[in-house]
């Protein structure tokens, strides 16, 4: 049985301090079970106390403690080393020293209680975790995504990357536009690998019931084409520059927009203004467990943002069976191959809409959809306890 340590975030809905993209894909990968590996995880954003009521077996979760003078005392049996880390995070990571103090301290203690045999993380703080790793522990560095986007004049996060990257032993990334941006490090080919993110399959299916009954509710005729956006409201995301698109095109289509944000209210003038009420709708949040229903009733997401890392909720329509509209400028961080898969996956180019070519694909329609659990949370935590293996192996 190997020990695998995973360090991360926790969502809001089981008691973490704040919810993110990577905070759900670590609680995700945590529920999942492999035989011959047991798995931990320390989350940097929870209390002891909370992660405590979490576990299904002893140290599953392992929250933060705050104990300044344990801290402290360790400080003072250690200061040139004290003094040589905190140098680190200072001029290397251009972190407080204080606040790195304390993340290493938490995952030594974390360490010390799990023994681990490999070391998962997800998260930043990689100097803290170097410091902490005393016994040198294989460490794997997931990349869900990277800051830096080769602008020069950013030297700060140019440089955290160049100090931090060689401080871990190997990586993964979600995608090939993770993967492009890797290279920009020069990190050994050998030691990197390709594992997307991954979805509930028990949330995210198709119903064929489903669907007539919400086409029925909302007044879609068959000939009428529903795409779906899901996410927060906003200009990077998309959901305007596709309204106008969608306008311009000439067809008969129904524009469902689920998310609140700042841009809401710009979307809703432009539907006042172009008396587009019977067109496009705003549901504002819908809850993980009925999107299914409104999936299972689109034809086409689109997957409009200017930037991503890789969004669960593309895969998450891709898992229902929906083909996806993608804008050019996030192509590489799509699940899967969009470049070869001409019919689950456009590319568009918002800047310069190739419209026949666009109505052309759409019209194609969709008869044999159904369900997609390739990328299901069990198969990724399988390519990880894999990767895991081969690493341990060595």
């Amino acid at each position: 049985m190997i020990k695998i340590l995973s360090i991360g975030q926790l969502p809001l809905e089981v008691g973490g301090s704040y919810t993110s993209g990577i905070a759900r894909v670590v609680y995700e990968l945590s529920k999942q079970e492999c035989s011959g590996v047991k798995s931990y995880l320390y989350a940097t954003n929870i209390s002891e106390n909370k992660a405590f009521g979490l576990c299904a077996y002893p140290n599953q979760y392992i929250g933060y403690v705050i104990k300044p003078l344990e801290m402290f005392g360790e400080i003072l049996r250690h200061p040139f080393r004290t003094i040589k880390q905190w140098f680190f995070y200072k001029n290397k990571s251009y972190e407080n020293p204080i606040r790195s103090e304390f993340i290493r301290y938490n995952i030594k203690r974390a360490i010390d209680i799990v023994q681990p045999d490999l070391i998962h993380m997800h998260s930043g703080g990689i100097d803290a975790l170097y410091f902490a790793n005393e016994t040198k522990v294989p460490v794997i560095l997931t990349l869900h995504g990277m800051m830096w986007d080769g602008d020069e004049q950013d030297f700060k996060t140019k440089n955290r990357y160049l100090n931090n990257l060689p401080l871990v032993d190997y990586y993964t990334g979600l995608n090939k536009e993770v993967r492009r941006k890797m290279d920009r490090f020069e990190l050994p080919d050998e030691k990197i690998t390709l594992i997307p993110n991954g979805i509930d399959s028990s949330k995210f299916y198709f119903s064929r019931e489903k669907r007539h009954e919400f086409r029925n509710k909302y007044g879609v005729d068959e000939d009428c084409l529903v795409f779906i956006t899901v996410g927060f409201v906003i200009d990077r995301k998309g959901q305007y520059d596709t309204l106008k698109i969608l306008e311009s095109l000439g067809i008969k289509y129904q524009y469902w927009i689920m998310g609140k944000g700042p841009d809401c209210e710009t979307i809703q003038l432009y539907i006042s203004d172009n008396h587009l009420e019977e067109k496009v709708r705003l549901f504002g949040y819908i809850n993980d467990k009925d999107l299914y229903q409104f999936h299972s009733a689109a034809d086409i997401y689109a997957h409009a943002s200017t930037m991503e890392g890789q969004s669960l909720a593309e895969i998450e329509a891709f898992s229902t069976g929906l083909r996806v509209l993608v804008r050019k400028e996030i192509a590489g961080t799509v699940v899967g191959d969009a470049y070869k898969d001409h019919f689950n996956y456009f590319i568009l180019d918002y800047d310069n809409v190739s419209s026949d070519s666009l109505k052309l694909w759409l019209m194609q329609g969709n008869k044999n959809r159904s369900s997609k659990q390739k990328y299901d949370w069990s198969v990724i935590q399988k390519q990880y306890v894999d990767l895991y293996h081969k690493i341990l192996d060595k």
